[in-house]
């Protein structure tokens, strides 16, 4: 499928100004979608690093009308497409839409936008510019174990503790604690276990544990009690 590729040399995104390339996600939610029974999809469409691009496909539209609109416009169209034809509620990742703010309040009220930010802050104010926008929403922190061998533990504790917290006070619908595998994953899964349950007891507790508290409760659930 490089033909659909929006620049020649990366081949990371598809091209949104080809009509194959919807033409192509037709196809491919025709033969997938009838194997889950989720009233939802998510289409992705996260860090699209490659459009507008010098050398990529669609310059010269990006030229006239700007990566966002370019942007915006093939996800409308996707958005449409499962809509229209399949049923679905639409989720996408949030990340590109907000280097473009101005289209923010374009995008279809029933899309359910996966807010995702993985660095430990202290606020996350685009929290509130989805929430302003009356879009809902689904807040994703991380459990930052990817591209290492051990997670980066303190980060993780701050990027879900206040992302959750931001996002409750907004309104989002719940949290999406993610656990990615850039470079094969070579880490272990297990060393993901401790975000898994930090991320749980963000979101289901109504005071979420402080960390000393949390460490001393899930301590003896992971290595068992000490003789």
């Amino acid at each position: 499928y490089a033909h659909l590729a929006e620049h020649p040399a990366a081949q990371w995104s598809l091209c949104p100004t080809d009509l194959a390339s919807l033409q192509f996600m037709d196809e491919l939610y025709e033969e997938f979608l009838p194997c889950f029974s989720s009233p939802r999809v998510n289409i992705g469409c996260d860090e699209t690093v490659d459009l507008g691009k010098q050398g990529g496909r669609s310059t010269a539209v990006v030229r006239q009308k700007g990566t966002g609109r370019v942007y915006l416009d093939f996800l409308l169209a996707l958005h449409a497409l499962l809509t229209e034809k399949f049923g679905k509620q639409v989720m996408c990742w949030g990340d590109v839409v907000l280097n473009h703010p101005e289209l923010v309040p374009e995008l279809p009220k029933d899309l359910i936008v996966l807010n995702w930010d993985y660095e430990a802050k202290p606020h996350y104010p685009q929290v509130e510019v989805f929430a302003q926008s009356g879009l809902p929403q689904i807040i994703c922190p991380g459990t930052s174990a990817w591209n290492g061998v051990f997670p980066r533990l303190n980060n993780a504790w701050e990027n879900v503790h206040h992302f959750a917290r931001d996002g409750k006070a907004a309104g989002a619908l719940g949290l999406l604690n993610t656990d990615w595998g850039d470079g094969g994953h070579y880490n272990l899964l297990g060393n993901s276990l401790y975000s898994y349950a930090h991320g749980a007891d963000v979101s289901w507790a109504a005071t979420p544990l402080l960390r000393p508290s949390f460490d001393t409760l899930l301590g003896p659930v992971l290595f068992g009690t000490l003789l």
